[in-house]
């Protein structure tokens, strides 16, 4: 059957008032269907008694239980038969859900480990003598056996983020650059069993601060020159990247500065991000930022006083020589929730004068039809271009590996 809609042209402000304590009380609501139960196995029984039960909580009118009941006689009338209710039985779910994941499970493991990618990928924690804190800091992670044409990134730890469980893009994404990179450690939600050894899972949190990520590689391996961290679907100009002083920032220098204080007197431009509260809760908390670290950020935003910036936040080289600062200033903005990118931009600011940084250029392609056409965007300039799904384009892998070998690298004006 099809069913054609009827109505008049929207009044935009009478549909928020109608739809509005659907947002306001979503939680009010969630709680109460969580502990809604009813003792009848009949579901046309249930249905109506959970749209009273409704009413008198206000979540509904009585209009609507009249309909509910209305359309349970509609149905019976023609003959339509409700299923029976079974009830929950929550041992046997988990029982049967362990057997369907077991099965799925041993069902990839025998696809992946065929793979010969990820049976050349064995990650191993290396240290050299378990004892004194000087010894221990000589921890690094590798690849091994590791396969490289290039010695440049051979001190560089390669930090890759999965922001969701979905690592299709992983074997593509080795096979691209595996062979350029010796030490790499791989983060990502939800680690499915087979990966395991590949893989650090951390919680999911849709990316919204994946750099504890490079927190998490610089506290753990502090014993490399540096820390090129990036996502699983950004493109690095490896050949472009070579050039660059390991000794300085690698990032586009941010250039949307906006003050605190005049965020929370006047309405948000573009980005939902920007009022949010957690940033002045930061910049009054005075354990999160030194006098030094404020004044570099003031010498940058030419605000005097607290400010968010805004900074892209899919790739970014961080030299040893600045990793334990940064990282401490990422824990303090980690346990007041900074967003990614508002977090990553600030802190290397905050630790590292723009100065010094070299300024790659970043290519974001933020519609679809941009995102199609991501090929046409590979010039030799760009240091980085993001989004490139590796696992949803067949021919991506082959194409960007190929594209990394033939490019000609064009220094930057540093």
């Amino acid at each position: 059957p099809t069913v054609d809609q009827i109505r008049n042209a929207h009044n935009y402000l009478d549909d928020y008032k109608d739809e509005l304590q659907i947002y306001a009380e979503t939680t009010k609501l969630i709680d109460f269907l969580s502990s809604w139960t009813s003792s009848s196995t009949r579901l046309e029984t249930r249905i109506v008694s959970l749209m009273e039960e409704m009413a008198k909580h206000k979540f509904v009118g009585p209009a609507d239980v009249d309909l509910a009941k209305r359309w349970v006689r509609d149905l019976q009338s023609v003959g339509y038969v409700f299923p029976k209710v079974r009830r929950y039985n929550q041992r046997r779910h988990r029982e049967l859900v362990a057997k369907h994941e077991e099965r799925r499970l041993h069902k990839q493991t025998d696809r992946w480990v065929s793979n010969e990618a990820l049976r050349q990928c064995q990650l191993e924690e290396t240290v050299e003598s378990a004892g004194t804190a000087a010894e221990t800091k000589a921890s690094k992670i590798q690849i091994t056996p590791a396969h490289l044409n290039s010695t440049a990134f051979k001190d560089i730890l390669l930090v890759v983020n999965f922001n969701h469980p979905n690592y299709d893009a992983l074997e593509p994404f080795l096979a691209i650059y595996k062979r350029y990179f010796s030490n790499i450690k791989i983060y990502g939600p939800e680690v499915p069993h087979h990966l395991k050894g590949v893989v650090t899972e951390i919680s999911y949190d849709r990316g919204f601060f994946s750099y504890r990520n490079i927190v998490d590689a610089v506290d753990k391996y502090p014993n490399y020159a540096g820390y090129l961290y990036t996502n699983d679907d950004t493109l690095l100009n490896l050949y472009q990247l070579a050039e660059f002083d390991q000794d300085r920032v690698w990032k586009q220098v941010p250039d949307r500065v906006k003050d605190v204080h005049r965020l929370s007197k006047a309405p948000p431009d573009d980005w939902f991000h920007w009022p949010k509260p957690e940033g002045l809760k930061m910049w009054n908390d005075p354990m999160s930022l030194t006098a030094e670290q404020k004044a570099r950020i003031a010498k940058f935003s030419k605000v005097d006083g607290p400010v968010n910036v805004r900074s892209f936040a899919d790739g970014v080289y961080v030299p040893r020589r600045i990793g334990t600062e940064l990282s401490a200033v990422l824990k303090k903005f980690y346990a007041h929730e900074i967003f990614l990118e508002l977090a990553l931009g600030l802190a290397l600011i905050a630790v590292e004068p723009t100065e010094n940084w070299v300024n790659w250029k970043e290519t974001y392609l933020w519609s679809d039809d941009t995102r199609a056409m991501w090929r046409t965007y590979l010039e030799p300039d760009m240091s980085m271009l993001h989004p490139v799904k590796l696992a949803l384009d067949p021919k991506a892998g082959h194409d960007v590996a190929e594209w990394i070998e033939t490019v000609e690298a064009i220094p930057l004006h540093q």
